[in-house]
């Protein structure tokens, strides 16, 4: 059993173990005091082997810098909002409809222009010819409007009342 977990341990080390394996001796090794010591001296004949510098570190280095790191002040810096994907989202809609709106204006704008453009064309007046029977009849009934071909009438204003109840 020591020499297939001594085979797992120099499989680790040269990273040849399966992920599941490794995970569960990785596993072992972090609750056993005696296997980390003997994966550590195999680090150490690893490193040699393969012409590496090694340097032996004593059992309280990784103590004291986890201690070190402990009495470090800690600094609360101000934290700087993020935007979520959903306001993001919302943003891109608020922009497409703002740009739809300003599209619509630009045209509503140019057709507006162009009914300017057929509205100041001055109207060409028109003779109209009237029949002499018909003109009587507007004569006598003081529609003088009609006859005269006048280019601008007279306004004609009825009044209409009603109660509201």
């Amino acid at each position: 059993m020591q020499d297939k977990l001594n085979e797992k341990l120099s499989l680790l080390l040269d990273d040849e173990l399966e992920s599941q394996q490794a995970l569960a001796l990785i596993g072992k090794i972090k609750t056993d005091a005696d296997l980390q010591a003997k994966f550590q001296r195999y680090q150490l004949i690893s490193q040699a082997i393969k012409k590496q510098d090694a340097y032996s570190l004593d059992q309280g280095f990784v103590d004291k810098i986890q201690h070190r790191l402990r009495s470090e002040p800690t600094y609360l810096l101000p934290v700087k909002p993020r935007i979520s994907p959903r306001q993001k989202a919302l943003y891109a809609v608020a922009a497409s409809l703002l740009l739809a709106v300003v599209w619509l204006l630009s045209i509503q704008q140019q057709q507006a222009n162009d009914l300017y453009q057929v509205a100041a064309i001055e109207p060409q007046p028109m003779q109209v010819q009237v029949d002499s029977g018909l003109n009587d009849y507007l004569q006598a009934h003081d529609n003088s409007v009609y006859v005269s071909n006048r280019n601008f009438p007279q306004a004609y204003t009825r009044v209409v009342g009603y109660q509201q109840e």
